[in-house]
């Protein structure tokens, strides 16, 4: 299986008051709340990993599958910082009901 799940015996379950699971996806370590399951790996680029996974929590087919990007070191350079707030700004703008 190419999802991994990490067992760790000090690994905190609540951050930001929402309980997470950890995933391994190749050499990325993913920290999702635990109403999402990683189904497999999409794609990988310069600045991070994209995965596809089921959100258990929701009730249409069609909202079920969504993607979670994870972006590793954006702040060890201010240029991957700013590449990355402008991405998010722009999916902001869309107002899409796919992006959360």
């Amino acid at each position: 299986m190419l999802v991994e799940k990490i067992k760790q015996k000090d690994f905190e379950a609540v951050l930001e008051g929402k309980e997470k699971i950890q995933f391994k996806v190749g050499e990325v370590i993913f920290y999702i709340d635990k109403n999402y399951k990683i189904t497999e790996k999409i794609g990988k680029g310069a600045y991070g990993q994209v995965v596809k996974a089921i959100d258990l929590n929701e009730s249409e087919q069609e909202m079920k599958n969504c993607a979670i990007k994870k972006i590793d070191g954006i702040f060890d350079h201010i240029l991957f910082a700013k590449r990355t707030l402008r991405e998010l700004k722009i999916l902001r703008l869309l107002e899409h009901q796919n992006v959360r």
